[in-house]
C-alpha cells in the first residue's frame, strides 16, 4: 500500500434512504468512511407504508449510534402501559406482519399494523367504539391514569359517570390512531354478575330479572 493510497479518503455509496440506509451511513462515518446516501424519491413518501416496527436488534443498533435517548418515548406507550396494567406480551408474527399480543388470565388485546389509513378513527362509525380496561378500584384508576400521563399521553381527569352506573369511575385517552381507551374501576354490578352468573336464567337483563327489577 502506497502513502497516497493510505491517505486517500475511503468512500461508500448507499442506495436507499429508508431506515437501513442512513443508519449504515452513520455507522460507516464513525469508522472514518465517507458515506453518501442516494434516494430515488426527491420528496417524502408518506404513503409508502404506515407502520415502523423496530425489533430489539434494531434498537440496539440505534443505541450504538448514540440515538437511544432520541427515540425513547417516540413510539406509543403500549408496552409500558400494558405491563403497568398487569398484562404480559407475545410478539408472534402473523401473515408476515408484526403483532403485539397483550394478555392476562382472562383476556387478550392484540394490535397489528393498519393496512389502510383513511384518516382519524371515528368511534361513532361502524367498527370499534373504544376498548375498556377494568382495574380493581378508584385508586387503581387514579394510579393508572397518572402513570399514562407520565408517559406523555393526554388523559382525561378520572371522574364519575353516573349516566353509566352510580359507581362508574373512569379516565379516557387515545392511541395514535385515535382509538379511545378507557381505564375503569370495577363496579358493584360487575361483582354481582360474577357472583350470580350461575343463577341467570334469561339472556336479556338477567341481573335485573334475578333481582325482580325492570
Amino acid at each position: 500500500m502506497t502513502i497516497a493510497t493510505r491517505n486517500r479518503a475511503r468512500r461508500a455509496l448507499i442506495i436507499g434512504g429508508g431506515v437501513a440506509g442512513p443508519a449504515a451511513a452513520m455507522a460507516l462515518q464513525r469508522t472514518g468512511v465517507q458515506a453518501t446516501v442516494f434516494e430515488a424519491s426527491d420528496t417524502p413518501r408518506d404513503d409508502a407504508g404506515a407502520f415502523l416496527n423496530l425489533a430489539p436488534n434494531g434498537l440496539h443498533v440505534l443505541a450504538n449510534l448514540g440515538l437511544g435517548s432520541s427515540i425513547d418515548g417516540l413510539g406509543f406507550v403500549n408496552d409500558r402501559l400494558m405491563e403497568f396494567l398487569g398484562f404480559r406480551k407475545g410478539d408472534k408474527v402473523i401473515g408476515g406482519e408484526p403483532h403485539a399480543h397483550y394478555f392476562n388470565r382472562v383476556m387478550q388485546y392484540s394490535i397489528r399494523p393498519a393496512r389502510n389509513r383513511l384518516g382519524e378513527h371515528d368511534p361513532y362509525a361502524p367498527g370499534v367504539h373504544h376498548v375498556c380496561f377494568q382495574v380493581k378500584d378508584r385508586r387503581a384508576v387514579d394510579d393508572s391514569a397518572a402513570a399514562v400521563r407520565q408517559l406523555g399521553v393526554e388523559v382525561t381527569p378520572a371522574a364519575e359517570y353516573p349516566e353509566y352506573a352510580a359507581d362508574y369511575y373512569a379516565a379516557f385517552f387515545a392511541d395514535p390512531d385515535g382509538i379511545r381507551l378507557e381505564l375503569k374501576a370495577r363496579t358493584r354490578m360487575r361483582d354481582d354478575v360474577v357472583r350470580e352468573w350461575e343463577r341467570f336464567t334469561v339472556f336479556e337483563n338477567p341481573l335485573a330479572q334475578l333481582h325482580g327489577r325492570k
